[in-house]
């Protein structure tokens, strides 16, 4: 699942919600249909270990003052994955292999690796725990193009060794339809159309995906697109306190494919 469209604040919104790092306003969500509002105390830490995130600055993400040996194995202790500090050493130079690395590796700190080594770091961490899903937020915008291609090729060969869900935040549309399997557009902090891959991205409905779309430029420059121009001023999703937005409703156009009605 890809969540695409508005600023990154937004999307990122929903992500730390299922994470768990902040409390939703209004609504619920629900993981393997169990809803967030029945499940106990002891329900909601099994969560911290099966939902697992790859923020978007993987140096930020990662403790200076500790070797990413000590990071990587720091969910497993806190889980009690694996007893025996040896053991978990071990899973730690498996998990770094994994992902490209070595197990010489564990003992360096985060400012010896490159951003691609980094992300392949935080990827191992959230591993780490065994997670059903991993939220990457943004997790290649910081990567130059041909890390990026790496980082996916890695992400796309680890859901299918362990059978992994992705919610992949991103703005970049060719990342998009590599690697989800279904399209979330965000506008205005809700989500303005929902489908497959292919409807989404391959017969847009909704204005603002449309317009999402012929922004993406065409590497033939032979290849010119009438794109018209924007009227009207753009919306701000600012609101005073008490001055909530109403939901909008959504139409099924076809099995699956949801499209938000105009406000």
């Amino acid at each position: 699942m890809a969540l695409v469209g508005e600023s990154g604040s937004g999307k990122s919104t929903i992500g730390r919600t299922i994470q768990q790092l902040q409390q939703a306003t209004s609504g619920d969500i629900s993981f393997e249909g169990n809803p967030f509002s029945d499940m106990s105390k002891a329900d909601k830490q099994r969560l911290r270990q099966e939902i697992q995130y790859i923020f978007q600055d993987p140096l930020a993400s990662l403790d200076p003052r500790k070797t990413i040996g000590f990071s990587i194995a720091e969910p497993i202790k806190t889980h009690n994955l694996i007893r025996g500090e040896q053991k978990i050493q071990q899973r730690v130079y498996e998990l770094l292999e994994r992902v490209g690395l070595s197990s010489e590796h564990a003992d360096r700190y985060p400012h010896q690796f490159s951003g691609g080594q980094r992300q392949r770091i935080c990827i191992a961490r959230a591993l780490a725990s065994n997670p059903k899903l991993i939220i990457a937020d943004e997790a290649l915008s910081a990567l130059d193009v041909s890390i990026q291609a790496q980082i996916i090729n890695l992400f796309m060969e680890l859901q299918e060794e362990h059978g992994i869900a992705y919610l992949f935040i991103s703005h970049d549309m060719a990342v998009v339809e590599k690697m989800s399997h279904r399209v979330a557009v965000l506008y205005l902090g809700q989500v303005a159309e929902l489908g497959s891959r292919q409807q989404v991205l391959e017969t847009p409905s909704h204005p603002y995906t449309q317009r999402l779309l012929s922004a993406v430029p065409i590497a033939d420059p032979t290849i010119t697109r009438n794109l018209g121009r924007l009227t009207g001023e753009i919306p701000s999703p600012v609101r005073r306190v008490g001055n909530e937005p109403s939901i909008v409703p959504h139409r099924e156009i076809a099995p699956g494919h949801f499209v938000a009605d105009a406000p």
